[in-house]
């Protein structure tokens, strides 16, 4: 779907298709067209598509995961070149604010941390990147977000790890929240922060009495916002199915998704 036809669909549909809305569409279009300008200034061969089209097959790219291959030849245009012009959008987005921005932590804000798995092709180091509880191959990534649903932190691990540790190694500083939700991966965060709070576990010899269970679930509605975030991302079907690019790109990817949503809040 080119761009031409997209002006032919309501905007409900427009952002089910394409995974953003008309006009974060329109936003990012804008950021592109300063930065061509900028870079074209003095002249040069103009690409073939425009740069509607060269946003649109990105974000196609990322919504749908479909090759580079398929996409190009949807637009007449060799893979090489599109994916020349894609990894250009992607950059240039994440440089011009379509990324998390900075943001101090204040004293009555309530954070929720938690990781998630994206599955990854079957890598040469194996034991680096396996999950035995999944029983997959996956890189992580930790988001720290508001009780609102604002991400204020994105931590990414290319070789799988635990949660307590990926959140440890990204020594994050959450001091000043007034509370900080997590599951039950957190275990022992409550060591490093009084404020933060997480799921009574049960044993054989102690199982969970009504009042531990009923605290466990009034946490876990709590902690929905954060779920809500990672719904969001894996709407982008490059990280709910198996990814399949370079490592070197993922970070980078993660932070242009987590600017899309932050911008559309």
């Amino acid at each position: 779907m080119n761009y031409e036809s997209s002006k032919k669909l309501s905007d409900v549909r427009f952002k089910r298709l394409v995974g953003v809305e008309r006009i974060t569409f329109e936003k990012m279009l804008e950021i592109l067209t300063v930065a061509y300008q900028a870079k074209h200034s003095k002249g040069g061969r103009k690409p073939k598509m425009s740069l509607e089209d060269i946003l649109m097959a990105t974000l196609q790219y990322l919504r749908e995961y479909r090759t580079y291959e398929q996409i190009a030849a949807d637009f007449g245009v060799h893979e090489s070149n599109l994916i020349r012009r894609s990894h250009w959008v992607e950059e240039t987005l994440v440089q011009n604010g379509f990324t998390i921005g900075k943001r101090e932590i204040k004293d009555t804000d309530t954070l929720i941390i938690d990781a998630t798995e994206v599955k990854i092709q079957r890598p040469k180091k194996q034991k680096l990147n396996y999950s035995g509880k999944k029983k997959i191959h996956a890189s992580k990534a930790q988001v720290i977000v508001t009780g609102q649903g604002r991400i204020l932190f994105l931590d990414v691990q290319l070789n799988y790890c635990h949660d307590m540790k990926l959140f440890r190694t990204s020594r994050r500083n959450l001091s000043k929240a007034q509370e900080i939700l997590a599951d039950s991966g957190y275990q022992g965060l409550t060591k490093l922060y009084p404020q933060a709070k997480t799921p009574i576990k049960s044993s054989k010899l102690h199982p969970l009495t009504k009042e531990e269970k009923s605290y466990n679930r009034a946490l876990s509605s709590r902690r929905i916002k954060v779920e809500n975030v990672f719904s969001k991302f894996k709407v982008f079907k490059i990280f709910s199915t198996t990814y399949r690019n370079r490592k070197k790109r993922f970070g980078l990817r993660m932070n242009l998704i987590a600017g899309i949503i932050n911008f559309e809040g």
